[in-house]
């Protein structure tokens, strides 16, 4: 993978970086006052990032590359993604409205650790920057991510 400085990469530059690496869409990011970090809303085909995470640029990329994960997750699961071992997985919590639950993700919602997994490999990979979570997700997500979970 191509290394970035994640400092100076503009949003749009990852956004576009991401479309191709995960193989999805481009979708419009609005900037909005919402209680969730962030939001990928299929509706109306935007990803929406809260006003106070967009207030740092690393919140604001963490939040797209959380989000982008998802937008994959969802073709994964509509394309029937063979390849891609989560899938099943991933079409069954998104049958399921996880959404109407405060997600924990201590209750192991695979499209949620797979999100942070995702963002957490890919922010060191990209750019060597280490996202660090609290103690219960990164145990979680190291978890994921040593049973290789991620593609």
């Amino acid at each position: 993978m191509l290394k970035e400085n994640i400092y100076t990469e503009s949003l749009d530059e990852l956004q576009e970086f991401l479309c191709e690496f995960l193989g999805v869409d481009k979708l419009k990011i609005k900037v909005e006052d919402i209680k969730e970090d962030s939001i990928l809303d299929i509706k109306n085909t935007c990803i929406v990032i809260s006003k106070e995470k967009a207030k740092d640029i690393i919140e604001t990329k963490k939040a797209l590359i959380h989000e982008m994960r998802h937008q994959y997750q969802i073709y994964c699961v509509a394309l029937n993604i063979e390849e891609e071992k989560m899938k099943d997985i991933w079409a069954k919590e998104l049958k399921e409205d996880v959404h109407k639950y405060e997600i924990d993700i201590m209750n192991r919602f695979y499209i949620e650790v797979d999100a942070y997994a995702f963002t957490k490999e890919f922010m060191k990979e990209r750019s060597d920057y280490d996202v660090i979570y609290s103690s219960e997700y990164e145990e979680v997500v190291k978890n994921y991510i040593n049973n290789n979970l991620i593609k």
